[in-house]
């Protein structure tokens, strides 16, 4: 009697994990294509007020939706979206990453990057609700420029 309810009690244990996993990826959601384009992107100094040109900024990313980040023994579980993908800016191509702080699209805020490897970063990124991009100069030309767009 003992070997046979030890084999009911695996058995019952490897039933229990098929079941969370096939829940896991019955949940699991494929990314959103987000494409956005930024006509009359303002190239401007830091200080705002000398405008160096405008320029066009297209944005091709994923958006993936609802993110587990925190700790499961502290019990301070929460959920982020994450935006990733390529940015174009003069017909140059550059690779970011981004996070919300929430599990809204608000106030997202991540890195552009010249190669996919997430080394050499050249901008900080800041976008508010997919409808406006802050892009600021990082490291030794940090004080270049920056540039700042609406979404139309």
């Amino acid at each position: 009697m003992k070997v046979f309810s030890k084999k009911i009690y695996i058995l019952v244990s490897i039933s229990i994990i098929a079941i969370i996993c096939f829940i896991g990826m019955y949940n699991y959601k494929k990314p959103i294509a987000i494409h956005k384009t930024f006509n009359e992107a303002i190239v401007t100094k830091p200080s705002g007020k000398e405008v160096l040109k405008k320029t066009t900024i297209e944005i091709d990313a994923n958006l993936y939706r609802g993110l587990y980040t925190g700790s499961i023994f502290n019990f301070n579980a929460h959920f982020r979206d994450k935006l990733e993908g390529k940015i174009i800016i003069d017909n140059k191509e550059y690779y970011f990453h981004g996070f919300t702080e929430k599990s809204e699209l608000i106030n997202i805020f991540g890195s552009v990057y010249e190669n996919s490897q997430g080394t050499s970063e050249v901008f900080g990124l800041e976008m508010n609700d997919l409808n406006s991009i802050l892009l600021l100069g990082v490291g030794d030309n940090w004080h270049d420029y920056e540039i700042e767009a609406q979404s139309e």
